[in-house]
Parts: C-alpha cells; structure tokens; sequence
C-alpha cells in the first residue's frame, strides 16, 4: 500500500515556522583518563564547544551543563566508548580498557536528583574482548547492545543543569592515557527557525 503524505503531514515536518521540531539526537562529551591514576570522578557534559579550544569531536554541548533556551531532551539510552587516543597498538592496552570499565558506577543527575545508576560495566553493552602475543595486543568493544535503556524518560529542561558522572573506587592507574566517551541518545525538542 502506498503511503502519501498530507499538507499537514509536510507542515509538522517544516524546520521553519512556528512551533517545536522533534528529532532524533545524540549529546555527548569526551574526557580523558590520564595515565598515572590522578582522577576517580568524571563529570560529562560540563564543558562546552568552542571554550578552551574544545572541537566537535569532543563535545557537541553549545553551553556547559545545559541545554540552550527553548530545548528539552529527552533521553532515552545511555552509551559509553573508549576512544583510542593514539592508535597505538601496546601490551598494556588491554589492562588500560579493563581498568576503565570493569569497575565504578555512572550517575546520570538532572539538577541535584540522579534519574538513572549503574555500573560502568552495563554502559558499555556487551563484552569486551583483546588479544595479545608478540609485544602486539588489541582491544574491541563488542556492539551488541548500546549501553543503558532509559524505559522512563526524564525530560531535561532547558537552562537547567545535567551531567552523567562516572566514579571509580580508585583513580584508574592506566599506562597511556584513554579518553572516555559519553553519550545521550534520544530526542531533541527546539524551536523551528524562523
């Protein structure tokens, strides 16, 4: 059967206009694991583009901690990432990977309340896996799942302070330094322009 879309249909589609528009998003912030193990809390989402000279490629946030006026987000998963900073490929690679994610806990907080915990582990979603031999070792994250599922999605207000912290019993003691990247997928809710 052949669907057709109506006027009203293509109007409730329109990016100019009044009204909001809904689309599929994805917030998401990247920090650094240092070596040496100086660090066991991890706040995400609280810095933004642009400052500091922070790219696209670390965070899409245009203000740190919120969301700008007239945006709500609805958050629906959670995910993790390890990033390979260098491409370095290290025997101690896979040590690093496991020291990042087999243990600790991630908070995701709206304002002072957190609306979702678990382990560090469950965000990561499925198995990690490695290999060593050589002085040559690997690491890949399985895909399987992606990360957390949020079946009762809170709205994130705009102007209104969010962040996904990650906490370690310990400073993670890892050899090079791993970047941890942090996203919440979902949907968007702003203005249409004009």
């Amino acid at each position: 059967m052949l669907k057709m879309l109506t006027r009203d249909d293509l109007r409730k589609l329109s990016v100019v206009g009044g009204g909001v528009e809904v689309l599929d998003w994805r917030f998401y912030d990247t920090l650094d694991i240092a070596n040496g193990g100086v660090q066991s809390v991890f706040r995400f989402f609280q810095q933004a583009q642009g400052v500091g000279g922070l790219t696209k490629e670390t965070t899409n946030m245009d203000i740190a901690s919120q969301l700008p006026r007239g945006y709500e987000f609805v958050p629906t998963s959670i995910i993790a990432r390890l990033v390979d900073p260098t491409g370095a490929i290290a025997v101690t690679d896979l040590t690093d990977k496991l020291l990042c994610t087999s243990v600790g806990f991630m908070s995701f907080n709206i304002g002072n309340r957190p609306y979702y915990e678990c382990k560090v582990l469950d965000l990561f979603g499925g198995a990690l896996t490695g290999w060593t031999g050589n002085l040559a070792a690997g690491y890949t994250q399985a895909r399987t799942l992606d990360g957390v599922r949020l079946e009762l999605s809170p709205v994130i207000p705009s102007n209104y302070n969010f962040d996904v912290t990650v906490t370690y019993p310990a400073a993670p003691v890892v050899t090079l330094t791993q970047k941890l990247y942090i996203a919440l997928v979902g949907k968007v809710l702003r203005p249409r322009q004009g």
